[in-house]
């Protein structure tokens, strides 16, 4: 999570499809990687909401083979 928490993202609001995208930039190691693939993959599916707005939340690794 530490590591998580001190890496870049890329914030890309769409407000026709009403999404905020949020892609993460890789970590420092597979194994991380895939750790947090799995913790955006959770985010996900619980289909937040950027707070006061409607934006869906949209979370995606940078470089992942799922992108």
């Amino acid at each position: 999570m530490r590591e998580l928490f001190r890496s870049e993202a890329d914030l890309t609001p769409n407000l026709e499809s009403g999404e905020l995208r949020i892609e993460v930039h890789s970590l420092s190691n597979p194994r991380s990687n895939r750790a947090i693939e799995q913790l955006l993959a959770e985010l996900n599916a619980a289909e937040l909401t950027y707070p006061g707005t409607t934006l869906k939340l949209i979370y995606t690794l940078h470089g992942s083979p799922t992108r």
